[in-house]
């Protein structure tokens, strides 16, 4: 069974998200229920996505190859 798109989200992305938790909880806290609770990338909300390719260092855009591609 596929994990959930937590488990399959990027290290690095992972790592960003981690180290501005304190900073950001509210986001935080959101994102990692909504990547807990989901497994296929078109369940999560544009405002997930859109806020979760804050965190990849401007390799992934907005584009929908790229929201797919944060996630192994």
């Amino acid at each position: 069974m596929m994990g959930s798109l937590l488990e399959r989200l990027k290290p690095f992305i992972k790592e960003n998200l981690e180290k501005e938790k304190d900073k950001y909880p509210s986001s935080y806290n959101r994102i990692v229920t909504d990547l807990s609770n989901n497994i296929v990338v078109s369940d999560l909300t544009f405002g997930t996505l859109t806020t979760l390719s804050n965190y990849t260092n401007g390799k992934y855009q907005m584009s929908i190859l790229d929201l797919y591609n944060m996630f192994e």
